[in-house]
């Protein structure tokens, strides 16, 4: 369960599809999918706060306190493995591999 109350499932939709109920365009994620074994999103570098205080709201500090994770830094993108972020989360259940390959 998240610090919202809905299960963690469910809160990772949300933070990928429609982080913002008030306003649909707002993304916090531009890019997300499978890539091998790892679950990748692609961060603008100037949503990054914006990124980790909406994860922090919705995990809590999981992932972040242990030493962190490592990630790729782009020209325009720091992509994150939420795999590794999310630990005991089932992704592939919320988006599988076989629909969301990047």
């Amino acid at each position: 369960m998240t610090n919202t109350g809905i299960s963690e499932e469910v809160a990772l939709y949300k933070m990928i599809m429609l982080p913002n109920e008030n306003d649909f365009e707002d993304t916090l994620i531009e890019e997300f999918g499978w890539v091998k074994d790892e679950f990748c999103v692609w961060i603008r570098h100037s949503m990054l706060d914006d990124f980790i205080q909406y994860f922090i709201r919705e995990f809590g500090y999981c992932g972040l306190d242990d030493g962190g994770v490592d990630v790729k830094l782009q020209y325009e993108y720091v992509v994150i493995n939420l795999c590794k972020l999310l630990g005991d989360v089932d992704i592939e259940l919320v988006f599988p591999k076989e629909k969301y390959r990047h």
